[in-house]
């Protein structure tokens, strides 16, 4: 548990003022402006590349090593409020993932997420992780008028 320094009345009132603050946001996903982000962040080569918050979501969007030569990134989405324990709430369903993927201005893009081998789990927060290509693969759904992969 990340907050296990915490009380369990510490915890409640903090998982509280997350919604509270969450509910001065915007109703959609809207870019947070670089003078708000976290100090660490400024001249991190690791750090995203752009963010966007709502009422229920914060996205980071972060530049990968391009995939056999299509323009890849990694989008990150979790939601802004906590629960009891501190720890962020989980349970994002596939259409709250793809609609936040649209508000940040990928609804074109081909996703994917990635469950890595035994040895490569990193799992630290209720995130998820969607790899982003430019280009989509020839596996997956594709709309009959597309006819395919290009």
């Amino acid at each position: 548990m990340a907050y296990e320094h915490l009380s369990r009345r510490e915890r409640r009132a903090m998982s509280i003022f997350a919604r509270e603050e969450a509910s001065k946001r915007p109703a959609k996903l809207t870019p947070i402006p670089y003078i708000r982000w976290p100090v660490n962040y400024k001249n991190n080569p690791e750090a995203p590349t752009q963010a966007w918050e709502s009422r229920k979501y914060l996205c980071q969007l972060y530049d990968v090593t391009p995939f056999q030569g299509i323009d890849t990134r990694r989008l990150s989405i979790c939601r802004v409020t906590l629960q009891n324990d501190g720890m962020w709430e989980a349970n994002l369903e596939w259409d709250e993932l793809m609609e936040a993927k649209r508000q940040c201005g990928f609804g074109d893009w081909y996703a994917m997420e990635i469950y890595p081998r035994e040895r490569d789990i990193v799992n630290v927060a209720n995130m998820r992780h969607l790899w982003l290509l430019a280009v989509p693969l020839s596996i997956g759904w594709f709309a009959p008028s597309e006819g395919g992969v290009e």
